[in-house]
């Protein structure tokens, strides 16, 4: 019995010491499952964390390249320049919202403010477009030198931001995996102790029944220890070993999945990390990491084959072993002030050095340097690339833009040339395509049509033809371009234009067509028949002219011997007619045939009258000095009423200091009044008005002063202008004029010197125009 007490007192005490080793080993547990939650928490954030952080790395690199291309006046850069800078607000926006430890907010902040200053200098830049010179252009080269700046510091910003953050998430991992293992030993460790206790207990106080529930939990615990978590506690006797064993299987399927989420970290981070090795060896770049030393701890591919050095011939030795002088010498030195003062020079800008090749080859690098913190050491790394290809392009570039310059300054010429002719040719010249749209107008075409060049080109060229050329048109283009059979290409035709005004005027074109490389024109040289039918016409009128000149010579001289040969029998009738008009008084019907009669010899005697005037043509007259407006007034008074009464306005325009004339006044007189009746009888039932106008003006050389006399009458119909000068041509009805007017007319301007010409339109009325000689100031 007292062996018994001894053994139950001992018991006791050992079982006081296992439930207080117990109890600490639970406690230990409880804190290490707590602990393992909590860094099972933290993985969990800083996974979506790190993904998002990589997601704006990527979308950072992509705004850098777009934020370039914008800068060389991309066409499309503006819109995929904002589209990547919403993208990169929309991410820094969703990295904002998870739980982004304190630390990390202030890189950030740093991103974020260096991707407004991008956008901000990139738009300011824009403003000033290609600008390379004055302050414009300085501002410009300042913002783009601050824009490379900000570029390395953001990317920098951004690189640490994610490099920390998976430095976290693996440090979290590696703290749980540690967690993880004390726990599964400090479980075992309550997992055994409690099983010896129970032991001890029921061997000694409970039930023999109760054994096999102690059996059960220390086969489960056996399995728990060798790793077995699917091991399941089968008991169901209701009591604490029944809640016992179910809280074991809880806890192992806990920590079952606590070490397989630490297992799935631990694969997801290798293959970030083989991830990040695969663009590192396959990057463009030569990327180049150094310690605080100087010492070289990675090289990837891209640097073997711009240094020509192997990977493991590198790693190990100096960075300046890639570097000629004077970088080799001056490299410690950057190294070591960096490290004292942590005041960047070098670190954190893109510049342009020199590298020097394994087989001593010196070439142009453009290099840039930043840190990465890592928790108990400090790493340079450099991104490198070889400018040599891009030197030797530039140098390519550059010799090609001087020859093509050159080449376009040579076309430039010789256009211009083409052009300087095509422009002063006295013909206008069209070409067109092969839908008939004008390509090219030149001035002497702007001047036959009345369009400008603006105005021509575009259209089609039937807009420059009347009927029924412009309906014809398109069908005889058609035809040539399926047949290419020539009916009107290459043959000088003579058709009729039309101007903007709507006027029709005679033209002479020929058509030729111009095969280029991928099209083919019709080049249409036109000349404006208009100058030359009139001039033909004029000459037609001045040759006929000329012969009724000649004419009117002979029936002068003619006239001159028949005149009194007329007159004497006419008067001899005349006064017989008289005598037997006073004898037979009383005769009424003698009396009427007497007046006929007298009314017939006295048109024959104007008629002859008339044509003695025409021939004294050359007789000797007295010519004055005159001021023509003077002599022009003294007609226009005494028309002045008469004018009045027919309901015709007399409209002065006479110009001032006009030089003197030198006339015979009677017979100006005669030629003012005879012109001003006519415009009153081509104005006889019309109201309007008969303007007088005279003015200087210059023929071959010489000065004369023109008169004008013009009418709002009807009109003189064409075919009566060629005529109108000729002696007894009268449109007047019969007994209302001789026809011999404006012969006489013309006769006496040609006495003194001058031309009378004449211009009229049916329904518009009539101008003649007087051209007198003029005579200069005795000073001159």
């Amino acid at each position: 019995m007292f062996f018994a007490a001894t053994i139950e007192k001992k018991l006791n005490v050992s079982i006081g010491i296992v439930l207080l080793l117990l109890a600490i080993l639970g406690g230990v547990a409880v804190h290490f499952m707590v602990d393992l939650k909590r860094q099972a928490d933290a993985i969990a954030a800083l996974s979506p964390l790190v993904n998002k952080t990589n997601e704006m790395r990527d979308s950072l690199g992509k705004f850098i390249v777009l934020n370039q291309n914008y800068i060389k006046l991309d066409p499309e850069g503006r819109f995929a320049h904002g589209v990547a800078l919403s993208n990169l607000d929309s991410l820094i926006g969703e990295i904002k919202k998870l739980n982004l430890p304190e630390s990390e907010k202030g890189r950030l902040a740093e991103i974020e403010n260096g991707v407004r200053i991008l956008d901000r200098h990139t738009r300011q830049i824009m403003n000033y477009g290609g600008q390379t010179g004055g302050a414009n252009g300085g501002l410009r080269e300042s913002l783009l030198k601050e824009i490379e700046e900000n570029w390395v510091l953001t990317v920098d910003a951004s690189e640490a931001l994610y490099f920390s953050l998976l430095d976290k998430r693996e440090n979290a991992i590696l703290h749980a995996e540690e967690i993880q293992n004390m726990g599964i030993v400090c479980t075992f460790g309550v997992w055994f102790t409690s099983l010896v206790l129970a032991m001890a207990y029921g061997f000694m106080r409970i039930h023999p029944m109760l054994i096999k529930p102690i059996e059960i939990l220390k086969k489960a615990a056996d399995g728990y220890g060798r790793g077995n978590l699917d091991a399941k506690i089968e008991i169901a006797s209701g009591d604490e070993f029944e809640t016992l064993a179910n809280a074991f299987t809880t806890m192992a399927g806990r920590i079952k999945y606590n070490a397989e989420s630490l297992e799935r970290g631990k694969r997801e981070l290798k293959e970030k990390s083989e991830l990040v090795q695969e663009i590192i060896d396959n990057t463009v770049d030569g990327i180049v990491t150094i310690d605080r030393l100087g010492n070289m701890q990675t090289f990837n591919q891209a640097a073997e084959k711009i240094f020509g050095y192997r990977a493991e011939e590198a790693i190990g030795k100096n960075v300046s072993l890639l570097m000629p002088e004077p970088y080799k010498s001056e490299h410690d030195g950057y190294l070591n002030a960096y490290l004292e003062t942590r005041v960047p020079k070098i670190i954190g800008s893109l510049r342009e050095v020199s590298g020097l090749k394994k087989d001593g080859t010196e070439f142009p690098l453009e290099i840039s340097v930043n840190t990465v913190a890592m928790e108990n050491r400090i790493l340079f790394v450099g991104v490198l690339r070889d400018l040599s290809p891009r030197k030797q392009f530039e140098r390519r570039q550059q010799q090609l833009y001087r020859q093509l310059e050159a080449k376009n300054r040579e076309l430039k010429e010789k256009s211009e040339l083409v052009q300087e002719i095509i422009d002063n040719t006295v013909d206008g010249i069209v070409t067109i395509d092969r839908l008939g749209n004008i390509q090219t107008f030149n001035r002497a075409a702007e001047n036959i049509f009345g369009y400008r060049a603006e105005e021509a080109i575009g259209k089609n060229v039937s807009l420059l033809m009347p009927e029924p050329y412009k309906s014809e048109h398109d069908g005889h283009l058609n035809a040539y371009l399926e047949t290419r059979v020539p009916k009107i290409i290459g043959s000088l035709r003579e058709v009729s234009g039309l101007k903007k005004d709507g006027t029709e005027f005679p033209l002479e074109i020929s058509v030729n067509t111009v095969a280029l490389e991928n099209r083919i024109l019709f080049v249409g040289v036109l000349r404006d028949l208009a100058p030359r039918k009139q001039a033909e016409r004029r000459l037609r009128i001045l040759q006929k002219r000329f012969a009724a000149t000649e004419k009117l010579a002979s029936i002068g001289e003619l006239s001159a011997g028949m005149c009194h040969e007329i007159l004497n029998p006419v008067n001899i009738i005349s006064t017989n007619v008289q005598v037997l008009q006073r004898k037979r008084k009383e005769d009424e019907d003698l009396q009427t045939f007497c007046d006929k009669m007298r009314n017939e010899v006295r048109r024959i005697d104007k008629i002859v009258k008339s044509l003695l005037v025409f021939s004294r043509r050359g007789a000797v007259d007295v010519f004055e000095r005159v001021r023509i407006d003077e002599e022009l007034e003294s007609v226009a008074a005494i028309m002045g009423d008469d004018l009045s009464l027919n309901n015709v306005q007399l409209v002065r325009d006479y110009a001032s200091n006009l030089p003197e004339v030198e006339i015979n006044k009677d017979k100006m007189r005669q030629v003012f009044l005879n012109l001003l009746n006519n415009a009153k009888h081509a104005m006889s039932g019309k109201t309007g008005a008969i303007t007088i106008k005279t003015e200087q003006t210059q023929k071959d050389g010489h000065d004369f002063v023109r008169i004008k006399f013009a009418d709002t009458g009807y009109g003189i119909a064409p075919e009566n202008l060629e005529n109108i000068f000729d002696p007894f041509f009268t449109t007047k009805p019969e007994g209302e004029g001789t026809g011999m007017g404006l012969s006489v007319v013309h006769g006496i301007v040609q006495e003194h010197g001058g031309t009378l010409s004449v211009e009229s339109e049916l329904g518009k009325g009539t101008a003649f125009f007087i051209d007198l000689p003029a005579k200069k100031d005795a000073s001159h």
